[in-house]
């Protein structure tokens, strides 16, 4: 076999590999794999790791296409090979874009996690020492349309990335070797993946674009015109409801015009009280915004996140019971959030409620891929098995800490090291 075969057969491999990664990165419950990205659907976070096969996945066709490159690279198929990597070119910036104008709640939902993960890092600095308050967190945003670009290209996996990388070098290798047969169908392919993209995202850049034009308006104090602009914007991408600046934004436009009966005038009263640490009447604006659109994202979430605020100033400031009712009321509001699991964790092991803090410890175990929050949930999970003398548990706990570090368990994790040489 010549070596261009070997090359297309190599590449091929690479794009069923592909399929089989991660094409999602979320930054707490770990990575999407690629045959469970669906391409059209629901896209549950829930269960990131554990999702089964899904025929119209994105890494289920790559996966094909893998399969078909390599069978083409047997035949020295020159043409084939070229629209073979177009595909897995088309099928990635579907993903990409698909994930960026189609399904902005599940964008909006990652970024939110990574926003916990900010916060679990701030407070394991502050209130425990452990490993998590060394770990990077992005700065990610969905504020403005390049804020949530480059959210998506962050958030964006391995498999992602390597489907983008084989099919460039596919179309690249067909065109060196037959790049006087191959014009016109690299010319389709440069018409075909720009239509394919505004297909996808012309109504969501139209209201960008509307969105962009109502806060030019209402920052030259035009309120009248900008909440017709923002009303357009919605009209165009009723998904954009899930973005809380936006919320945020005609919130204030509507309250300048005294249009007080909207969800969005309470959301913007809900953030003015969170910015000055005014937290009973933060939740009370956005109950008042869910009386009126029960199931208003933008006001769950922040509803939600003051509930999970609250506790954070109650246990700063010594009221530990009180924290502990504010996270676990936050807790009856979203199932999944795991920093609230975290910080329960903690303020059970704080007020000597060990049973309680074992049960919160493995609760958010159970959410979170996440090593470096893992390693200290763990040492939470120990030092809760020792004070109920279960020496036995907590020594198995301490070195699962440990064992979240493969290739540097003997540089870090020192506080695990240190609790393992008492037992």
């Amino acid at each position: 076999m010549s070596a261009e075969r070997l090359v297309t057969a190599a590449l091929g491999v690479a794009l069923a590999a592909s399929g089989l990664l991660g094409w999602l990165s979320t930054p707490l419950q770990g990575t999407i794999p690629g045959y469970a990205f669906t391409l059209a659907g629901d896209l549950p976070l829930a269960h990131a790791v554990t999702r089964p096969l899904r025929p119209f996945s994105a890494g289920t066709l790559v996966l094909v296409l893998g399969v078909v490159t390599v069978a083409a690279s047997l035949r020295r198929r020159v043409r084939a090979g070229f629209w073979l990597g177009a595909g897995a070119l088309l099928v990635a910036l579907y993903a990409g874009a698909g994930l960026l104008y189609l399904r902005p709640e599940v964008l909006e939902a990652v970024v939110e996690q990574n926003a916990e993960r900010q916060n679990i890092k701030g407070f394991d600095r502050s209130h425990f020492g452990g490993n998590a308050a060394g770990m990077f967190v992005a700065q990610l945003g969905t504020e403005f349309p390049a804020d949530r670009a480059a959210a998506v290209v962050y958030l964006l996996g391995f498999g992602w990335q390597l489907a983008v990388a084989a099919g460039l070098v596919l179309q690249a290798l067909a065109l060196w070797r037959g790049r006087r047969t191959l014009r016109w169908d690299a010319l389709a392919f440069l018409a075909l993946a720009p239509l394919m993209l505004a297909a996808v995202s012309w109504r969501g850049v139209i209201a960008d674009y509307e969105a962009a034009g109502a806060r030019d308006l209402a920052a030259r104090g035009m309120y009248e015109p900008a909440r017709a602009a923002y009303e357009r914007a919605r009209a165009w991408n009723p998904k954009l409801i899930h973005n809380p600046d936006q919320s945020h934004r005609l919130g204030e436009v509507y309250t300048r015009l005294g249009l007080r009966d909207h969800p969005e005038a309470f959301i913007y009263r809900g953030d003015l009280r969170m910015e000055q640490g005014e937290f009973p009447e933060a939740i009370e604006a956005y109950g008042r915004a869910l009386a009126l659109e029960p199931d208003h994202p933008v006001a769950r979430r922040m509803r939600n996140g003051a509930h999970v605020a609250a506790g954070l100033a109650h246990y700063q400031a010594g009221r530990v019971h009180k924290a502990v009712a504010s996270w676990e009321y936050a807790n009856t509001l979203d199932t999944l959030q795991i920093e609230t699991h975290f910080y329960l964790a903690k303020a059970q092991l704080d007020t000597k409620r060990f049973e309680a803090g074992i049960r919160e410890s493995r609760q958010a175990l159970a959410l979170t891929r996440d090593r470096l929050v893992r390693s200290d949930i763990f040492l939470l999970l120990g030092d809760c098995h020792y004070q109920l003398q279960d020496f036995a548990t907590a020594r198995v706990a301490y070195q699962s800490s440990l064992e979240q570090y493969v290739s540097v368990v003997d540089f870090i994790n020192v506080m695990a090291r240190r609790k393992l040489q008492g037992l």
